[in-house]
């Protein structure tokens, strides 16, 4: 485990290195899963950098580590070591390492500047497609007028404007994605995590899914990474980390 003061001196050396289009710096990420008996390793001296506005596909088979990646990025878990470096703004001076944050900070650093996308479509059944969209704006303090032009900039952006008042159930498979991603979109964050984005969806559907996550990511300047099984992926992404 690094010392504080070399924890110092990395810092210096990442302000001094810190480029204005760099949103994530990962250093030496080293992650295992205890249980009374066995150790198993899921990251093992991992690196990476993520731009701004990048579409990043994280890809490898079961039990390579790619949710365990995705959980460290979002604060939702901690590394067993290394540090996750984090700038939200190109303007600001301060960088975050996220992972001497406590859990209230955490909490606080997903809900300003993250947006999930999952499979299984963690969604409200029981409300419309436009009412699920207003839930990430329920605990800002944004003038009524702004979110009611937010709300329809982001369903319209999605392509769900025609289905706003339906609710979920009513949905395809491929609607209520579009609604998620819309969620995810909803409070301007600075990345998407997509954790199986298409897992649920036929061909068809899951190229018109990455086709929008592409269109969002460069309207938006917003970087998207997703983890997934899918190959076809690859085509609509900036950069591929395969992970064993």
């Amino acid at each position: 485990m690094a010392s504080q003061l070399s924890l110092q001196a990395e810092a210096i050396k990442i302000e001094e290195e810190w480029t204005q289009d760099l949103l994530y710096w990962v250093k030496d990420l080293f992650h295992v899963y205890k249980t009374r008996y066995v150790e198993t390793v899921a990251l093992r001296n991992f690196n990476l950098k993520i731009h701004r506005g990048e579409i990043i596909a994280i890809m490898g088979p079961s039990g390579s580590g790619k949710t365990t990646l995705m959980n460290i990025l979002s604060g939702l878990m901690l590394p067993t070591t290394g540090r996750i470096y984090f700038k939200k703004n190109p303007e600001e001076k301060k960088i975050i390492n996220i992972s001497r944050l406590d859990l209230v900070e955490r909490t606080r650093f997903r809900r300003e500047n993250i947006g999930f996308v999952f499979q299984d479509y963690k969604l409200f059944d029981y409300l419309t497609a436009e009412e699920n969209v207003q839930v990430p704006l329920l605990i800002q303090n944004m003038n009524p007028e702004d979110k009611k032009d937010r709300i329809n900039e982001i369903l319209t952006s999605c392509g769900i404007e025609h289905r706003r008042e339906y609710k979920i159930e009513q949905l395809s498979g491929g609607e209520k994605q579009r609604v998620q991603i819309a969620m995810a979109l909803i409070s301007s964050p600075q990345i998407i995590l997509a954790d199986e984005p298409t897992g649920n969806l036929d061909t068809e559907n899951s190229i018109k899914i990455h086709y929008l996550l592409k269109d969002i990511s460069k309207k938006y300047n917003t970087t998207v990474l997703i983890v997934s099984h899918d190959i076809k992926v690859r085509e609509f992404c900036d950069k591929i980390i395969e992970l064993e």
